[in-house]
């Protein structure tokens, strides 16, 4: 998700010694966490896909709908439709 609104180089840690600094540099650093909040905002004010909930529901409930409609072919015996894959939507 941090690197989907580019903030990877900010926030991804590598161990548990790196996330402690950069928590302590956000409660210490306002400026530096202000440029974090401002970045995080201009990507969900322009409308980035990965705020878009209505388009993430749809897209879960087609493949809860597919995930249905396997499983109900492969109970009623015909392996030929049946798929045992991961749904991608």
């Amino acid at each position: 998700m941090l690197h989907g609104v580019g903030l990877a180089e900010e926030l991804v840690c590598d161990d548990l010694e790196s996330y402690e600094d950069v928590m302590v540099r956000a409660a210490v650093d306002s400026a530096w966490f202000g440029g974090v909040r401002r970045k995080l905002g201009g990507v969900v004010n322009a409308g980035s896909l990965l705020f878009d909930c209505e388009s993430w529901v749809k897209k879960f409930e087609t493949g809860v709908e597919i995930g249905i409609a396997r499983k109900t072919e492969s109970e009623s015996g015909d392996k030929s439709k049946s798929k045992d894959e991961d749904i991608y939507v």
